[in-house]
């Protein structure tokens, strides 16, 4: 009987052991977490951000970045192509501005001078920015220049940024944003977010000079802070593919007004690719700090080029009138300042300014308005700050002041298919 019992025993124990080894190994298998992802294991609040490293970490990217303008004269179209290299701080870029005819002046005017299409080459090293001159040779717009010329240059450094290497698109917002929700599935296996971005983090993206339609900071703002819609794309490696997004509650009543709306996308494509240096090895470069000069320091007849990269004209670089290679001849410095104590505002200063520049066309010699282009035509430059003076039994007093530059075009509109990509 004690035989018997122990064979028993020992049978159920070699049975047990089995199960249990068994149950283990079938455990172990099913119940393993998955492993983590480095964008979709975050709580969907820090996914983009966590994309924004992701994307980098892929070290180079191509990029599709477009601005659209909308209006019942068309569309001004703002596009721009490249490569990025987030590791080494490196970007390029061939940018082409389509303005139409009779576009609003209200944003016509801060892309140049002149209807229809233009393109210009840039590159970024840090917070360096270059700019491809018509000539091949690169203006160099130093990190760090002296406050003037930089004011002057509109934001143009703005160009390096500080989240991408090629700054002011849409990825500055998007890994700048805070989503509410996880994203939805899409067919091939890209991810979509759906979310209003904090119009603050948005602002930036439109064209220096444009008046935001209120104060996009909650602490100071008149109203509602301003949200902007926005969807973004990503790939099954949690990097940016594709991102838009609807601008226009940022815009000013003014811009309103004039029946515009705005749209931002932007693509990252080719993962990987390798990218040259900044500047092709051998290519001239130039100090645009030492190169260029203030249009409102020339005198009167004298002639600069603006070839400058640059979508006003507060810089050009001086030319020889006589060798017959500039754009533009001065005819004369206005300088407005009026005080009253009726309404008046900074329109009513660029109105001063173009009747005396008119009157300056008028009397030029028939050699310089016969140079202009077309011949006879002239333009004007600057614009004029308000203030007013409160006090007194009979109110303030409004005061315009203003600097503005009078001038002929004396160049034909260069063939943008005639500039070279860099």
């Amino acid at each position: 009987m004690k035989t018997s019992h122990a064979s028993r025993s020992l049978a159920l124990a070699v049975v047990l052991l089995l199960a249990a080894v068994g149950c283990t190994d079938d455990d172990t298998a099913t119940s393993a977490a998955p492993p983590r992802h480095p964008v979709y294991s975050e709580r969907p609040a820090d996914q983009l951000v966590a994309a924004g490293k992701s994307t980098k970490a892929a070290g180079t990217a191509r990029f599709i970045s477009t601005f659209t303008w909308e209006s019942p004269a068309g569309k001004l179209i703002d596009t721009t192509t490249g490569d990025q290299s987030f590791s080494r701080a490196v970007a390029h870029a061939n940018r082409s501005v389509t303005v139409p005819e009779g576009f609003p002046a209200v944003i016509a005017d801060l892309y140049g001078t002149r209807p229809g299409r233009k393109r210009h080459g840039y590159a970024v090293q840090g917070s360096d920015v270059f700019y491809r001159t018509l000539k091949g040779t690169w203006l160099r717009y130093p990190a760090g220049a002296p406050q003037e010329f930089a004011q002057a240059t509109w934001g143009f450094n703005e160009r390096a940024g500080s989240v991408t290497p090629y700054g002011g698109t849409l990825a500055d917002t998007v890994f700048g944003s805070f989503p509410t929700a996880p994203p939805r599935a899409l067919p091939d296996g890209t991810r979509r977010y759906t979310l209003h971005a904090d119009g603050g983090v948005a602002e930036p993206l439109l064209p220096k000079g444009l008046t935001v339609r209120d104060s996009p900071e909650p602490a100071v703002a008149k109203s509602e802070p301003v949200k902007v819609p926005l969807t973004v794309d990503l790939d099954t490696d949690g990097r940016l593919t594709r991102a838009s997004a609807d601008l226009t509650p940022l815009l000013a009543e003014r811009t309103a007004e004039a029946d515009l709306t705005l749209r931002a996308e932007l693509r990252f494509t080719h993962y990987g690719t390798a990218t040259g240096p900044p500047v092709p090895r051998g290519d001239r470069t130039e100090d645009a700090t030492r190169a260029l000069t203030f249009l409102t320091g020339l005198k009167p007849g004298a002639c600069a080029t603006t070839d400058t990269g640059l979508d006003g004209l507060s810089l050009v670089r001086r030319a020889d009138c006589a060798a017959g290679e500039h754009d533009l001849r001065v005819l004369g410095q206005i300088k407005v300042d009026k005080s009253t104590r009726e309404r008046i505002t900074a329109q009513d200063g660029d109105a001063i300014a173009s009747r005396r520049c008119s009157a300056l066309a008028a009397n030029a010699a028939p050699r310089l308005r016969a140079e202009a282009r077309p011949a006879g035509h002239h333009a004007v430059y600057g614009w004029s700050e308000w203030s007013t003076l409160m006090g007194g039994p009979d109110g303030g007093t409004n005061t315009i002041e203003g600097q503005y530059t009078c001038y002929f075009i004396t160049s034909a509109p260069v063939d943008p298919d005639t500039v070279r990509e860099v």
